[in-house]
């Protein structure tokens, strides 16, 4: 799964074994709909990743050498931040 919206679905995932990774982005557009905002205050996020990534393309190269070092132990809970 690629998009989360509610908590049951993430409760749902985690009872899976599933991993939720939420990534953030400071100069997304704001939305007050609740289906874009359910998740603002959960807590149990995998890994959170701040995209500050001036392109797509930079973003997905540095995404994938996340989540490997996240799978492999190299990255903690909540751990990865970017500089970009």
């Amino acid at each position: 799964m690629v998009d989360l919206r509610f908590p049951n679905e993430a409760e749902r995932l985690l009872s899976c074994n599933g991993k939720l990774i939420r990534i953030n982005r400071s100069d997304a557009e704001e939305s007050e709909h609740i289906v874009e905002n359910s998740l603002n205050d959960w807590v149990d996020w995998d890994l959170t990743i701040e995209n500050n990534y001036p392109t797509e393309k930079e973003f997905i190269k540095e995404l994938d050498l996340m989540l490997r070092e996240y799978l492999e132990g190299k990255i903690t809970k909540r751990g990865a931040t970017d500089e970009g």
